[in-house]
């Protein structure tokens, strides 16, 4: 049911055609460099009117601007990202989990380092709106759903928490994973062999649907599970982990499903496979003093507090524990040897950033 009688107070622009809005948009800096739709009083009230919450409603402060986000600000920014009404649930949910404390809002906004929110999104929501979670999960597929959610966070950090570079962000390179960043984690019935993302981090239902944000940078890691022992495969791929540094910041590590079939052929759990990735991400207190980042007074700070810094010899891990690595099953078959790893952004001595939130709508 729609609500009755209610009053949009965003301020109204008249402009003659798509083309001058395009213009006005840019003009009045609504867009991070990529093009938007515009938010018609159409649009914007179908969205309202399907979630059937007040448009006045505050769910929170986004920082770094402190901007007040509404439900009728978020509408205006999923409408500019193109999303349907059913879609915006979603997005809340997301908007939900990055105001928790625990994920640090001000850092995934304004860190150096860049790395933008990434939304991982699992359950039955992912069937149900259709999220593409095989070739091209991470982006460039055509599919809106992904896209346009993943746009519609982005803006809404843009928008209200005025997270623009040079001004209140300080990312230092940036990347084009500002402008979305969502994968969708594959199912069980579509060839997923462990348990949801969900379920093994947040302890909740295999039937529910959630989204997990975590403020991280990501990149592609080759291994080769059809063709090498999984021995080996674990060695190449935590090697690559380790290569990021010691720090307390969570990582996600994204496994194609013919590698995870290959896993569970053999018999590895998800648990397994996650501690024998860890007990290998360990470097020396000798080979930490010759890396420069990890020799600034923060990461030293850091380390010093795990292991004596008089021994060279001495081991640490990278990853501050197991419970530190997620595994996640996303992208398509025919590429065992393609898998992705996040690494936080955060805070390196709080070790915080993944926050997953239940996502409270039935589609039904």
């Amino acid at each position: 049911m729609a609500l009755q009688n209610y009053k949009l107070t965003s301020q109204e622009y008249q402009v003659e055609d798509v083309d001058a809005f395009a213009d006005l948009a840019y003009e009045k800096g609504w867009t991070d460099g990529m093009p938007v739709f515009p938010p018609t009083l159409k649009k914007v009230t179908q969205i309202i009117d399907y979630i059937r919450r007040e448009p006045s409603e505050e769910l929170g402060v986004v920082s770094p601007g402190e901007g007040v986000a509404t439900i009728e600000k978020v509408a205006i920014n999923c409408a500019m990202a193109g999303c349907k009404p059913e879609y915006v649930p979603v997005v809340l949910t997301a908007l939900e989990a990055m105001l928790d404390p625990t994920f640090h809002i001000l850092s995934a906004q304004c860190s150096t380092f860049g790395g933008p929110p990434l939304a991982i999104i699992s359950g039955p929501v992912v069937k149900k709106l259709g999220f593409n979670h095989a070739e091209g999960a991470l982006g460039g597929s055509g599919h809106r759903v992904n896209a346009t959610i993943g746009r519609a966070i982005r803006l809404i950090l843009w928008n209200i928490g005025q997270g623009k570079p040079g001004e209140l962000s300080k990312t230092v390179f940036g990347g084009p994973a500002r402008w979305h960043s969502l994968i969708a984690e594959r199912p069980r019935e579509e060839g997923n062999p462990w348990n949801e993302f969900h379920v093994d981090y947040a302890g909740l239902k295999p039937e529910d649907s959630a989204v997990s944000m975590l403020g991280a940078n990501g990149k592609v890691v080759s291994c080769g599970f059809a063709a090498s022992p999984i021995e080996n495969n674990i060695a190449t791929i935590a090697n690559d982990i380790k290569g990021d540094g010691v720090a307390a910041a969570p990582h996600v590590f994204v496994l194609n499903p013919q590698g995870a079939k290959i896993l569970a052929d053999a018999g590895w759990s998800k648990e397994r496979f996650r501690d024998a990735v860890y007990e290998q991400c360990t470097v020396t207190v000798g080979e930490i003093k010759k890396v420069a980042s990890q020799a600034s007074p923060t990461s030293v700070h850091y380390w010093k507090k795990r292991i004596s810094p008089a021994n060279d010899d001495a081991k640490l891990h990278t990853i501050a524990g197991a419970d530190k690595l997620h595994i996640l099953v996303s992208g398509g078959f025919g590429g065992s040897h393609v898998c992705y790893h996040f690494r936080a952004s955060t805070h390196s001595l709080t070790g915080s950033g993944l926050v997953t939130k239940k996502i409270n709508w039935d589609w039904d």
